[in-house]
C-alpha cells in the first residue's frame, strides 16, 4: 500500500491522542492513520467488545494503545473517565510532566426522527453524546493538554445547513462547531489549535450505512478512511475548519451553496428537496420506529 505523504512524514509519531469514538465508522478508520504514523491511542467507546477487537487489530503496529469502555452519554461520571485517561497518559511515558498531544471528539450518535416523534430521553441523548460530552471532556481535560496541543471536533455538514428529520443531530453539531470556534479565539494567546471537521454523508460505514439507505448522490458521497485523512491533514496544518465531501468539486459547489444560503437562507428549502435530503431522511425516520411519548388530550366541549 502506498503511503500518502502526511503518512511519510509522520507528525504525530510518538504522540499521545485521546479519541472517543474510536471502535467504528470514522473513528476506526482515524486510529488506523494514527497507527501507521507511529502515535499512542487513548480510545474510548461504549462497548468493551469492540475495544478488544480493536486493539487486537492494532498490535501489528507496535504502538501503546489503552481502552477505556465508557458510555458517553453519562455526563455525570465524566470524572471517573477523566481519571482513567490520565492514568493512560502516565502509563505511556512514565513521567510526571505527561500530556495530551491531540484530543479528538469524535464520537456521535444519530437518530432520525420526524421531530414531533422524538422522546425527550432521544433529544438528551443525542445532546449529550454530540455536544455535551465533547464539552464536558475537553473541560476536564484542558489542564492536561500539551502547551502545543491540538483539539479536533467532529462536527458535519448538518452543523451549517438544515437536515429535516434529522433536526436533534443537526442541532448538536452546530453547537458543537460554534462552540469550537468561540473556543479557539479564547485560545488565540496559546499555542492550542482547536479544529472542526464537516464531513458530509459517509457511505461507507458509520451511522448513515447502519441504516441501510444511500446517500442523495448530488449531495455527495464520502468514504470513511478518506475522511479520516482529511481530518489528520487539517489537524496537522491547524486548520480552523474543513469541509469534506466526494471530491474538490464537489467540495466546492458544497462551500459555494453554503455561503449562497447564508445570504437566503429560504434557498436551504429548495436545494434540501432538489438535492433529495428531504426526501432521503424521511424515508430513514420512516425504517425507525418512533418513540411513544405522553401527550396531553384536550376533553371535549372544551375548557372549562
Amino acid at each position: 500500500m502506498m503511503l500518502s505523504p502526511l503518512s511519510r512524514q509522520q507528525p504525530f509519531k510518538n504522540k499521545t491522542i485521546v479519541l472517543t469514538g474510536a471502535s467504528g465508522g470514522i473513528g476506526l478508520e482515524l486510529s488506523h492513520a494514527l497507527a501507521e504514523q507511529g502515535a499512542n491511542i487513548i480510545a474510548i467507546a461504549k462497548s468493551q467488545a469492540k475495544l478488544s477487537i480493536w486493539a487486537n487489530d492494532l498490535k501489528p503496529f507496535g504502538i501503546k494503545t489503552a481502552i477505556i469502555p465508557f458510555d458517553l452519554s453519562k455526563t455525570d461520571q465524566f470524572f471517573s473517565l477523566t481519571c482513567k485517561i490520565i492514568d493512560a497518559v502516565h502509563q505511556f511515558s512514565e513521567s510526571s510532566s505527561a500530556h495530551i498531544d491531540v484530543l479528538i471528539n469524535n464520537a456521535g450518535i444519530e437518530i432520525y426522527r420526524a421531530f414531533q416523534d422524538y422522546s425527550t430521553d432521544e433529544i438528551e441523548k443525542v445532546i449529550r453524546v454530540n455536544l455535551l460530552a465533547a464539552m464536558e471532556l475537553t473541560h476536564q481535560l484542558m489542564p492536561h493538554l500539551a502547551s502545543d496541543a491540538r483539539i479536533v471536533n467532529m462536527a458535519s455538514l448538518a452543523s451549517k445547513k438544515s437536515h429535516p428529520y434529522d433536526s436533534v443531530y443537526a442541532a448538536s453539531k452546530a453547537g458543537l462547531l460554534l462552540w469550537g470556534h468561540s473556543l479557539r479565539q479564547e485560545l488565540a494567546h496559546t499555542d492550542i489549535s482547536v479544529c472542526a471537521i464537516c464531513p458530509g454523508y459517509v457511505s461507507d460505514q458509520g451511522m448513515l450505512a447502519n441504516t441501510g439507505t444511500q446517500a442523495p448522490w448530488l449531495a455527495g458521497r464520502s468514504r470513511a478512511e478518506a475522511v479520516a485523512t482529511a481530518t489528520l491533514k487539517a489537524t496537522h496544518r491547524r486548520r480552523c475548519e474543513t469541509i469534506i465531501n466526494q471530491d474538490p468539486f464537489t467540495q466546492f459547489l458544497t462551500r459555494l451553496l453554503l455561503a449562497t444560503e447564508q445570504l437566503w437562507p429560504h434557498l436551504t428549502d429548495f436545494s434540501n428537496k432538489w438535492m433529495g435530503i428531504t426526501q432521503a431522511n424521511r424515508q430513514r425516520a420512516s425504517r425507525t420506529s418512533a418513540s411513544l411519548r405522553p401527550r396531553c388530550s384536550i376533553p371535549r366541549g372544551g375548557p372549562v
